[in-house]
Order: structure tokens, then C-alpha cells, then sequence
């Protein structure tokens, strides 16, 4: 069985808010007592490490006091507010709010040496404030989210060597070129789907988001707005794959969309033991039962 790691109380397809900051240790922060934290439990909290926030404006037991509740490793926290914003949070840097992301929790790595980068803003360019580098061969990669408007960014977290978190650019295009799924042969086999048929899957997915990201980016020029682009994304389970609609909210306006898709998977299915059914925003591939 192909098993994900418990990060932060998650599991890939969950959908949360985080908070990513350059130097979050001189933040405010309380534990689960309402106490302020020590030093062991403030090495926890390590440069650009999104955190993921529960509530972002709440209140301590004594329904006074503001802060932003968080979880870190199945423990509770607080980050103390004040009529400004984060207390201390003018010593804290960079600082990024990122709204209803969905969790992804898989592993990639690098293909060959200086093609893939970590960059601190999601750019292509070598400047202080991206802090640019590549990324050694065979670094392995946590994707935690998708930039919610540049696509093919995902926030990630380096398996290797120094703990590091940051955005790389992981278009699908190149995978196996610029990067690569270690895990992926393993992962075939305890589907039951053939490579090809998920390759198959994953083309057709991409093609649809293609389409999406320019209908989107129309409807954003012509209504001078800046509506999040839906995308399809692919996560791999236990028993077969999940396309999770991203964000959920579209899951009305692109009904119809939906059901196409779910047509020309079943077509991709067809004789492999499997189909394709949808739940609200996600479409489940399972074994017939």
C-alpha cells in the first residue's frame, strides 16, 4: 500500500488556509495552554514553513484576547493579534496568507542538476528576494500546494539534506525531463492501473486545464477581475487516483465541464476493472465492486 505522511493533522485532498513566514519564531505564539512557548517547542517554527491555520481571526478562552489558531504536528498554537495585525510581525519578514489550498502531500525529485530551482516568490527570476537556486539531482520534493495564480508553482519542502521550504516550478510537460516521480513505479502497482492508462489520465486532465486556465484568464480580461483559475488535480491513493476541482467553489459553474470529463475517463477505463464516479468537486477512480 502506498502510504502518505501525517503532516500537520493532513491527508492529500484536504483543503486549508496557511500562512508562510520568513521568521516566524519572533511571532507571539502560545501553546495549547494559552501559555507563551518555550524555546524547544519555538524551533518548530522554521523559516517560510506554511502553517496551517485553523481560524485566522479568533480569540483565546477568555474571549478577549485576538490571535490566529494554528496546527503544528497535531498540537495546537496561537498566534497573538493586536488592532495591527500579528504581534511582532513587523520583526517576521516575509509574510504570505495562502486561502483554501488543497493539501497534495506527494513526493517528486530532481531529474538532472541545474534545471529545477527553489525560489521564496514564485518567479523565474535571480533576485534577494526569490533567493534563487537549483536544486541538487535526485533532491526529493514534498509538493504541499498549488500557487493559487501562477501555474505549474507548487509550494514545496526538500526531503533532503537541510530542511527547506519554497516554490518550484513543476510543470507537467516536464516531468521526466526536469523531474520525477521516485515513488511512481510503486505506485502503478498498488493501483492496478496500467502506466499507460494513467498516463492516458493525466494527459486528458492537463488538456482540460489548459482549456480552463485560457476560458478563465478571458472571462478575468473582459470583467477586469482576478478570479483564481480552476485546475484539476491528480492525487494518488490507495486504491486508485483522486481529480480533485480546485478551488471547490466551481464545482457548479463547471458541471457540465465535470461530466465531460468524466466521460472520456471512463472511455480510458474501459476494460481495466475501474471507473470513474464523481463526489461533489472529486472524481474518484475505483475498482468496479
Amino acid at each position: 500500500m502506498l502510504m502518505f505522511p501525517m503532516l500537520y493533522g493532513q491527508s492529500p485532498g484536504e483543503i486549508s488556509d496557511y500562512l508562510v513566514v520568513e521568521h516566524p519564531g519572533v511571532l507571539r505564539i502560545y501553546n495549547k495552554y494559552e501559555q507563551q512557548i518555550e524555546e524547544r517547542d519555538q524551533r518548530r517554527f522554521l523559516p517560510y514553513q506554511p502553517l496551517r491555520v485553523l481560524e485566522s481571526d479568533g480569540f483565546l478562552s477568555d474571549n478577549f484576547t485576538a490571535c490566529m489558531h494554528l496546527e503544528i504536528d497535531h498540537q495546537r498554537y496561537y498566534l497573538l493579534k493586536d488592532e495591527s495585525g500579528l504581534i511582532n510581525g513587523d520583526r517576521a519578514g516575509q509574510q504570505e496568507y495562502f486561502s483554501e489550498r488543497l493539501f497534495i502531500g506527494d513526493t517528486v525529485a530532481v531529474k538532472v542538476p541545474n534545471r529545477l530551482f527553489l525560489v521564496k516568490v514564485a518567479t523565474f527570476e535571480k533576485t534577494p528576494a526569490s533567493r534563487h537556486y537549483y536544486l541538487a539531482e535526485n533532491t526529493r520534493l514534498r509538493r504541499w500546494f498549488s500557487h493559487p495564480k501562477k501555474q505549474s508553482f507548487y509550494y514545496v519542502e526538500t526531503l533532503d539534506g537541510k530542511k527547506d521550504y519554497g516554490w518550484a516550478f513543476l510543470n507537467s510537460q516536464r516531468e521526466n525531463i526536469s523531474w520525477y516521480y521516485p515513488d511512481k513505479a510503486e505506485t502503478m502497482s498498488t493501483t492496478g492501473l496500467s502506466p499507460e492508462r494513467i498516463d492516458r489520465i493525466r494527459a486528458n486532465v492537463e488538456a482540460v486545464n489548459r482549456q480552463l486556465q485560457v476560458l478563465f484568464t478571458h472571462y478575468n480580461s473582459l470583467r477586469g477581475q482576478t478570479r483564481e483559475l480552476p485546475k484539476w488535480q491528480i492525487l494518488e491513493t490507495d486504491e486508485g487516483l483522486d481529480c480533485v476541482l480546485q478551488p471547490a467553489i466551481y464545482q457548479t459553474d463547471l458541471a457540465e465541464s465535470s461530466r465531460y470529463l468524466v466521460n472520456d475517463i471512463e472511455n480510458i477505463l474501459l476494460g481495466s476493472g475501474y471507473n470513474a464516479t464523481q463526489k461533489e468537486n472529486v472524481l474518484e477512480i475505483r475498482p468496479k465492486r
